[in-house]
């Protein structure tokens, strides 16, 4: 009888859908025009976006990392948020835009860099003493053309101030801004 109980108890286990977090990969595209995968060899993970449309060939991202990525696709599958842990209690993010082509273009800068560059020149802040910085998604306002997202880090040193901040990226000027109070 116990080995029954175990057997129908293992079969719905496996029979349960997978939980995973907001962007975990795998990950389809809202569309369902793309695909992201991830796996792990060696502990060193390697990312690939698959077409679903024939005749276009998968991408292999260039940078693998020690850990899994979280992703974040526009409602149009034309823009691919990454954020990727890089360090204890770091992270960095880059902005992808994908055309119908199969062309996929990366910001030269990542843009959670971009992000404290424009924190630093807008509101005159130091970033030199910040450690466990990093950027979360918050969503896409996809009619406005714009991504929210919060930018963080801790202060280094007592008495210094850290940062958490709500920005702004503007997809069509390809701004920063902070969000109106």
């Amino acid at each position: 009888m116990r080995a029954i109980i175990f057997v129908l108890l293992a079969a719905a286990v496996a029979a349960a859908p997978e939980k995973r977090l907001p962007g975990e990969a795998p990950l389809t595209s809202p569309r369902g025009s793309f695909r992201i995968i991830q796996r792990s060899d060696n502990d060193v993970w390697h990312t690939t976006l698959h077409f679903t449309k024939a005749g276009l060939p998968s991408v292999v991202f260039a940078d693998d990392y020690r850990w899994p990525a979280r992703f974040f696709a526009s409602p149009d599958d034309q823009w691919l948020l990454q954020i990727q842990k890089s360090g204890s209690g770091d992270n960095i993010a880059f902005l992808y835009r994908i055309e119908p082509s199969g062309r996929i273009w990366r910001t030269e800068a990542p843009l959670s860099a971009a992000a404290f560059k424009y924190l630093e020149q807008s509101e005159n802040l130091s970033t030199a003493h910040l450690y466990h910085a990093g950027l979360d998604f918050i969503g896409w306002d996809f009619p406005a053309g714009l991504l929210r997202f919060s930018i963080h880090a801790s202060a280094s040193q007592y008495g210094q101030s850290g940062v958490n901040r709500i920005l702004i990226y503007d997809l069509k000027k390809h701004t920063f801004r902070s969000p109106k109070p």
